[in-house]
């Protein structure tokens, strides 16, 4: 368990009823019990009742049919009762029998036994062999008798039992005792309604499975799924729940010794896909990438396309924070196994609405790493999820999803106030749905709307609900945290309140780091590179710029290493433009659309264009800039050629694209007639000292390279350098190549007209 649920845990713990006010609460319920008036102490006193409960049977209470005295008065008993087999000497079950030897002589066991017997928790047996008691005699009379002490001495083991009692009712209940004491308590109520047949009792349960559930309560929910022995009912509680459920020690057992027999492949996948959602917001990477390679063998063995793609769906979200290029392929992926199933309209319907749940689901998540890249082909998708939308009755958490991505894109457009409306839709329709992950992820994009909006007192509120819910017990995925910190960093930047700003940015990246979340670290070290270039500007410290440095290092190490190229050119060109100039974040801006899908080549044709537009003598430099913008274009159409034909074979439709092929063909070669004319032109003349074999090798090196140079020929044709320079003194009085320049500079340019 991470260092944050730990520490939600033992917050959780400390939060029971204060030592004395136990020792209270308890002595009050013995005496009740003993005199038959517990029900009356219920009445008088609920708050001290329930609040013993809540320490000690939380996830049992929901077994109760109300919260009526005479209900509470048999839950307090129960309690009590298996908070006195705690003490037992030999260890045993509290629903054990007590030997014969701990009545009759065990020092050991006297405290114990004492308190039971004089608060009627149990009846002293007969020993007509040791001591013949009177009809009726009193528990304390008859054990005095028994072990033949005086009533002081007898009411000193009863004060020994009871302060044994408070001692471990002080300990407890522990990680392996609360399932002993919920074990206890489901008996109990078997034994209460005569539930002796398994449907009866499955009954129960499910019906207080039910009331835990509305109640919010999951992981007495959890509990009572566990004991139902569905996989599907544990899956739905623990993905509504993980954040709660997170901070819950019984939870992590329950889970290990759960067993699911005879479930379906879907019923096991989607407890797998539970325990991922678990994981991730614990910060469990290993744990996390276990639980979905176990859902991916399991969804490849039943070869369910819908099943395959709720797992790749998974893995995208597992390393989107990572690996953003990963993250796109397994997203992609997920969306081709969805599509057949979600526009088969002959198959089963419900199969079909869970298809077309799924890939809205995989089309958002895609469309918000188009965001994060600042790509403009998110919008498409956006616009794709509406049609999709707009067949199907999605979920209300879908829905949000949907809202909370428009809120995205509206923020990218720089329409903050439409985006904030969007996310403030998202965050009503989660608050319906009762998704608690899902609402602080909500809340922390609303921390960097309202700074964007110069609203730091709506971003700090919405920043203060975040950080509220994880001081509170529950635990916050890192990722989440880190975000929030870090767009309220950005508010306070904004407002010039750099200290602040400062702790905040600081606190993220250690959050992001902890978890190893790639991206949050990048975008951390960025916005530290900015805040210290601010102040550098502002008061010329050279220890700001250094520090300002050192992050942008840092972050265009890390863009590196997942790809973003965009990213990592907006981190190079932070220092030269001058912070605080820009009205927004310089790696939000978006992108234009092939810039975006073809990174690499788009940014040399940039660069060349550059390079042409610079005055030069030197007609080999502009002639080089030409050849490598025309490489760059090659290599995209290529690419785009690749990629068409790669769709045709999967979808099968090769032969329907036939004659686009051959007019791409066509194209090509009539790009390519230059090249062609040239090498026959040689071919033809008459004294050309290449092999005609060598010929269109020796033309197109020529033409790529902007000329030919005599090292650069000898290695192409396998001569040596004397050949070679005898061969291009030759090219250049047939009048096939043009001389230019003298020494160790000779190069020979191609001459392209005849």
């Amino acid at each position: 368990m991470t260092r944050i649920a730990r520490s939600n845990l033992r917050a959780r713990r400390a939060s029971g009823l204060p030592g004395a006010l136990l020792d209270a609460a308890l002595d009050a319920a013995l005496t009740a019990h003993r005199v038959g008036t517990l029900a009356a102490l219920c009445r008088q006193h609920p708050r001290l009742v329930r609040g013993l409960l809540r320490r000690f049977a939380a996830p049992s209470l929901w077994f109760l049919r109300s919260r009526e005295a005479t209900e509470l008065a048999w839950a307090v008993g129960t309690v009590v009762g298996w908070l006195m087999g705690q003490i037992r000497p030999d260890g045993l079950d509290a629903a054990q029998p007590i030997p014969r030897h701990a009545w009759l002589g065990s020092a050991a066991w006297r405290g114990l036994l004492a308190v039971m017997a004089h608060n009627g928790f149990a009846a002293v047996p007969a020993f007509p062999e040791r001591y013949r008691a009177r009809e009726g005699e009193p528990a304390f009379e008859h054990l005095c008798g028994l072990w033949d002490v005086a009533p002081s001495s007898f009411y000193r083991y009863v004060e020994r039992g009871r302060e044994q009692l408070i001692a471990i009712a002080l300990q407890l209940p522990d990680d392996t005792a609360l399932p002993a004491l919920c074990e206890r308590f489901q008996q109990a109520v078997f034994r209460r309604e005569s539930a002796k047949e398994a449907s009866a009792q499955r009954a129960l349960l499910q019906a207080a499975m039910a009331a835990a559930f509305e109640g919010r309560a999951y992981e007495a929910a959890l509990w009572y799924a566990a004991r139902t022995g569905s996989a599907e009912a544990m899956s739905g509680l623990i993905e509504r729940g993980c954040n709660e459920l997170a901070a819950s020690a019984l939870a992590d057992g329950l889970l290990k010794h759960f067993e699911p027999v005879g479930e379906s492949d879907a019923a096991l996948v989607r407890l797998s896909l539970a325990h991922v959602a678990l994981a991730r917001v614990r910060g469990q990477t290993e744990q996390e990438q276990k639980h979905l390679d176990e859902a991916l063998h399991i969804a490849s063995r039943s070869a369910d396309a819908v099943l395959l793609g709720d797992v790749y769906g998974a893995q995208g979200r597992h390393v989107e924070s990572r690996d953003v290029d990963r993250a796109i392929a397994d997203y992609s992926v997920s969306i081709e196994q969805y599509e057949p199933v979600a526009y088969d309209e002959a198959g089963d319907a419900q199969r079909t609405h869970r298809a077309r749940v799924g890939l809205l689901t995989s089309l958002v998540r895609l469309a918000y790493l188009y965001l994060r890249r600042s790509d403009p082909r998110c919008k498409a998708l956006l616009e794709r999820v509406n049609e999709v939308r707009a067949s199907c009755d999605a979920p209300l958490d879908i829905q949000a999803m949907i809202e909370s991505a428009w809120g995205e894109q509206r923020q990218r457009e720089r329409d903050t106030s439409a985006a904030i409306e969007a996310l403030l839709r998202a965050l009503l329709l989660y608050e319906r749905s009762g998704n608690r992950q899902q609402m602080l992820r909500v809340q922390a994009s609303l921390v960097a709307l309202y700074g964007k909006a110069k609203d730091v007192q709506k971003a700090l509120e919405y920043a203060r609900r975040v950080f509220s819910f994880a001081d509170g017990g529950g635990v916050v995925e890192p990722q989440c945290l880190s975000a929030t910190h870090l767009n309220l960093g950005v508010a306070y930047f904004w407002e010039a309140v750099f200290d602040e700003a400062l702790q905040h940015y600081q606190q993220a990246l250690l959050i992001a780091t902890q978890a190893s979340l790639k991206t949050l670290m990048g975008r951390a070290h960025f916005n530290l590179a900015e805040l210290f270039y601010k102040r550098f500007q502002l008061h010329g410290l050279a220890q700001d710029e250094q520090h300002g440095d050192t992050h942008v290092g840092l972050a265009k190490a890390i863009w590196a290493l997942g790809g973003d190229k965009a990213a990592g050119e907006a981190t190079s060109n932070l220092k030269r433009t001058m912070l605080g100039e820009q009205d927004q974040l310089i790696y939000e801006r978006m992108l234009p659309g092939e810039l975006a899908a073809h990174f690499d080549e788009m940014s040399e044709i940039q660069t060349q264009r550059l390079r042409l537009g610079v005055p030069t003598g030197n007609a080999d430099e502009h002639i080089r800039a030409h050849l490598r913008i025309a490489q760059a274009y090659t290599r995209i159409a290529v690419k785009e050629r690749e990629a068409s034909v790669a769709l045709m074979h999967k979808q099968g439709h090769g032969e329907r694209y036939a004659a686009e092929l051959r007019q791409l063909k066509t194209t090509f070669e009539q790009a390519l007639t230059q090249e062609s004319v040239i090498a026959a032109r040689w071919q033809n003349q008459a004294g050309c000292p290449i092999a005609s074999t060598q010929v269109e090798a020796v033309v197109r090196q020529g033409l790529q390279d902007g000329g030919l140079t005599k090292s650069g020929y000898a290695a192409l044709c396998s001569v040596s350098p004397a050949t070679a320079s005898k061969h291009l003194s030759t090219l250049a009085q047939l009048g096939l190549v043009q001389q230019v320049s003298r020494g160790p500079a000779t190069r020979y340019l191609i001459v392209q007209t005849g």
